[in-house]
């Protein structure tokens, strides 16, 4: 019993911190790496941009003034 809490600590802190802590960051990259998956999966990112960005910038170009003098 002794022998497994001493290979539960070391002289830094405590291992199963350590432990959690990787845990928390491995499950946040592989919940981002699936976030990415997905916007390739359904071309997520070319729609963004063809039903937001691009009538968002018809309607500021469109609405300027134009100079045109031939």
């Amino acid at each position: 019993m002794r022998r497994s809490l001493t290979l539960m600590t070391t002289k830094g802190g405590n291992v199963m911190k350590i432990a959690k802590k990787l845990s928390k960051v491995l499950l946040l990259c592989l919940c981002g790496f699936a976030a990415l998956i997905a916007v390739y999966w359904w071309n997520l990112d070319n729609k963004f941009i063809f039903y937001v960005v691009r009538p968002l910038m018809n309607k500021l170009y469109d609405g300027q003034k134009r100079d045109v003098k031939l």
